[in-house]
């Protein structure tokens, strides 16, 4: 009957007090965004772990790369057998430097698909555990914003003290919250978006391989300044996420928030700069340059 009865005075608080319970759900709702955003955005973020898991994935990949071995062998084996033809039937041949010239012109390109972008994922899992290194941890951070506690107040109180705001200035402090709570939501579906970019990326290897037999066709140009479009979105993306924490767990929480959401349009000005600043030519002239030298 007492269970009755406080049911129906918390019913008339609801209906009385709407501001207060509009509070109520939107700490709730920033609390368990943060929580799960800071849970997750570790693990998103390290690409190859997430593909080495599943076995459908490391299937695919091996079979891509043995599809581009066959591939740059066929290459070879059509340039050799040529140049042997050419002789048998008393031409003069190319010479051997020649032959290599261009493999390296197809061959090579066919290769370093799959083997750079095996490296620049490589590198970013290192770089992700360097930057844990120096604090990124997701409980850390949970813990100073207070967010294990079961009781909002101390997290709506951790927020006023980030932004200075007045303990009385209940509302402010509760749009504060659910901003950073968005900002975080957001980043994480950017990230979660760019592990289906990377999967991407390694499907288009085999068509792209092909093309390059192609002058008309030739989209490897365009296949490495989307790996860089990607890559280097994401470590831009860590580098200021690392950065916004870091200034907003040390209180200064405007500056924290203006890196956040500036970090959210790094992907677009990545993109920007690859493809308007001949990025994707510079590294593939850089590739090429350095296997000539080996070579020689």
């Amino acid at each position: 009957m007492l269970d009755w009865l406080s049911s129906i005075g918390d019913f008339f608080n609801y209906v009385t007090n709407p501001i207060d319970t509009l509070m109520a759900f939107l700490m709730q709702l920033a609390v368990e965004a943060l929580n799960w955003c800071l849970g997750q955005l570790i693990n998103v973020m390290k690409l190859t772990d997430t593909f080495a898991e599943v076995k459908f994935t490391q299937e695919l990949f091996l079979l891509i790369n043995y599809s581009c071995g066959i591939l740059a062998t066929a290459v070879a084996s059509y340039y050799l057998f040529s140049n042997v033809l050419d002789i048998a039937t008393g031409g003069e041949g190319e010479p051997i430097t020649k032959i290599l010239g261009k493999f390296l012109s197809y061959g090579y390109r066919i290769l370093a698909m799959p083997f750079f972008l095996f490296v620049a994922l490589e590198l970013n899992s290192g770089f992700i555990k360097v930057i844990q290194a120096f604090g990124l941890d997701s409980q850390s951070i949970a813990d100073n914003l207070k967010l294990s506690n079961d009781d909002s107040t101390a997290f709506l109180k951790r927020i006023s003290s980030l932004f200075s705001i007045g303990e009385n200035s209940v509302l402010i402090t509760a749009f504060f919250a659910v901003i950073m709570a968005v900002v975080f939501v957001v980043l994480l579906f950017q990230l979660i978006t760019r592990t289906g970019d990377v999967f991407f990326l390694y499907m288009y290897i085999p068509p792209i391989a092909i093309t390059v037999f192609s002058r008309d066709l030739d989209m490897y140009s365009t296949w490495w300044r989307q790996l860089i479009s990607v890559i280097g979105g994401q470590s831009l993306q860590l580098i200021g996420i690392y950065a916004g924490i870091q200034f907003l767990l040390e209180g200064h929480g405007i500056i924290g928030m203006g890196i956040l959401i500036s970090t959210i349009r790094t992907p677009a000005v990545m993109k920007e700069f690859a493809y308007n600043t001949g990025g994707g030519g510079i590294v593939r002239q850089a590739v090429s340059t350095g296997s000539l030298m080996l070579i020689r």
